[in-house]
């Protein structure tokens, strides 16, 4: 009794709801024949603040996702399931860096929420992305062409 007491004390004075900031870069530069390669990078920042409280259903759509990206078997990721994995698709499991840290809280009372935060933290360290330079594709259909362009002018 006294630990819903504390936490619904600490939640009246507190924001507890999930943030996404997404930071989006793009960077050009023009190779040695002229050609110009542009570049784009997303940065997301998320706070899973209140995750505690989330109803169970919407946590088992986010736990699924992470299993199937775990497992490696499964041709079908149920991204969609949740709003969350359904935001954080590229970053998760796909063509990304990804770090995540995890804060936990020291005091006894949120020793529940503390250790679902370890075990959310501990599966998904196992995902596995697979990082490649990303390249506006219409800027590689433009690169080929000229490329062949050049190579038949050369020709002549």
């Amino acid at each position: 009794m006294l630990a819903k007491r504390i936490a619904a004390n600490m939640n009246e004075h507190l924001s507890r709801s999930h943030l996404i900031s997404t930071i989006t870069v793009e960077s050009s530069e023009t190779a040695v024949n002229g050609d110009t390669l542009i570049k784009a990078e997303k940065l997301h920042l998320v706070d899973l603040a209140g995750s505690e409280r989330q109803s169970k259903t919407g946590q088992l759509e986010r736990d699924n996702s992470i299993s199937a990206l775990i497992d490696g078997e499964s041709a079908h990721i149920p991204y969609r399931d949740s709003k969350l994995t359904r935001l954080l698709q590229a970053s998760l499991g796909g063509n990304a860096n990804t770090l995540m840290m995890t804060t936990l809280s020291p005091p006894g009372y949120n020793y529940e929420e503390t250790l679902s935060s370890l075990r959310y933290a501990n599966r998904a360290k196992s995902i596995k992305n697979k990082h490649n330079n990303n390249e506006d594709p219409k800027d590689a259909l433009l690169r080929e062409f000229l490329s062949r362009r050049n190579s038949k002018n050369r020709k002549r």
